[in-house]
């Protein structure tokens, strides 16, 4: 490192759910992040962007005091105005699903469209042709792509869904799953499959499927997505993709390095992270 710097570095994470570093994929993501710079020499401190406190700075005056010499944005709002003006100053930053349009950036992401494929092609070679999806809000960058690989991987294979086997939830909802997954099985032609958008959501599925005395997979299969430690600890053990949180974080802090140390732009805006089909036993 370079003297006469700082060696901080800032995290802007906000979570409109409220679980904040109880999420396991981004409490992960941040965790290998702050391991991996830390081990580098650097600090880090968390940017506030809570609306409390009526004397409260703003993002960009918080990171002039602390003299921050990048930022790491998560799970957050790129419309919002304090995170705009934020990212309107000339530092580096990387991002977790949320591309860029500025200078010394980078974003990782997990490569959702092949994470969503092989999922779906996995679902139809165990013989299911009537699959419904259960998605979070689609308003949602990572949704919208994850919506287009699914009716992508469905036609791919042949295959022609009704309308109603679609419905929107949220992220690590599992009452809003539990009520759709109630509402899908009612149907008069109900689904063979049903596919989550989260693994906590797919877990509210399951709990919806046995308390309707049916059983997983012979009844109904359901399928989930991130691979988090409680999913995998789950019986029967929930087919799932699991994304790699360790590397896209430890990715995140190399890439923010790499920017600070050679005083460069990316050329490569957008890095993707492979995804791990976990088959386990529910489909």
């Amino acid at each position: 490192m370079q003297e006469n710097r700082s060696n901080n570095l800032g995290i802007l994470f906000t979570d409109d759910a409220g679980n904040g570093l109880t999420q396991d994929f981004f409490a992960s993501i941040i965790n290998s992040f702050k391991c991996y710079v830390e081990k580098k020499g650097y600090n880090v401190v968390f940017i506030n962007c809570t609306d409390e406190g009526q004397e409260m700075c703003s993002m960009v005056a918080q990171c002039k005091k602390l003299d921050l010499e990048g930022i790491f944005v998560a799970c957050t709002h790129i419309e919002d105005p304090r995170v705009k003006e934020l990212l309107d100053l000339d530092i580096p930053a990387v991002s977790v699903d949320l591309e860029m349009d500025r200078d010394k950036s980078v974003c990782i992401s997990s490569d959702n469209v092949n994470g969503v494929y092989n999922l779906v092609d996995y679902i139809v070679s165990k013989g299911h042709t009537k699959i419904a999806y259960i998605h979070s809000e689609s308003s949602n960058i990572v949704t919208q792509i994850r919506k287009k690989a699914f009716f992508e991987a469905i036609e791919k294979n042949g295959i022609e869904i009704p309308a109603e086997y679609i419905c929107e939830g949220k992220f690590r909802d599992m009452d809003k799953a539990s009520y759709f997954t109630d509402k899908l099985l009612q149907l008069p032609n109900p689904p063979t499959c049903i596919i989550y958008s989260d693994d906590f959501a797919a877990i509210g599925g399951l709990n919806t499927a046995h308390a309707r005395g049916l059983e997983v997979p012979r009844d109904v299969a359901i399928a989930g997505y991130d691979g988090i430690r409680v999913a995998m600890q789950y019986e029967p053990r929930l087919t799932t993709v699991r994304q790699r949180s360790d590397k896209m974080g430890e990715v995140c802090g190399k890439m923010l390095l790499e920017i600070i140390q050679n005083e460069s732009n990316i050329t490569d805006k957008l890095i993707l992270i492979d995804t791990d089909l976990e088959k386990g036993r529910t489909v």
